[in-house]
């Protein structure tokens, strides 16, 4: 770590059962170090495993789609979720139920507009 510089850790998981694998990033996360993960993850995989990612632009970077002959190959099957499906999409179920069951109707009160 570089003193002044903004350091952050970042972590990318899958989970495949009974495999579970994840991976710890420090600095930043750009399409190289997704390749790198989705390239290990198909090598650790011993059956046909599909992954579901949302339409960032990492995911569907050039770079990213050239190498996916590679992984369906290895049995990685790559599917993204449409543009627009919260309901698909975990983190938006967690946000919700914390919107409506967590966080206080008091809470939006003393947020100014």
């Amino acid at each position: 770590m570089v003193p002044g510089t903004h350091h952050a850790a970042k972590f990318v998981e899958a989970y495949h059962s009974p495999l579970n694998v994840g991976y710890m990033i420090e600095g930043k996360v750009d399409t190289s170090v997704i390749v790198e993960c989705f390239e290990q993850f198909s090598q650790q995989i011993n059956k046909k495993t599909y992954v579901l990612l949302d339409n960032g632009p990492l995911h569907r970077s050039q770079e990213c789609i050239e190498q996916m002959p590679k992984w369906v190959q290895k049995g990685l099957i790559i599917k993204y979720l449409p543009p627009y499906a919260p309901e698909l999409n975990l983190i938006e179920i967690l946000w919700r139920f914390m919107q409506y069951s967590w966080l206080p109707f008091s809470a939006y009160a003393s947020f100014q507009c």
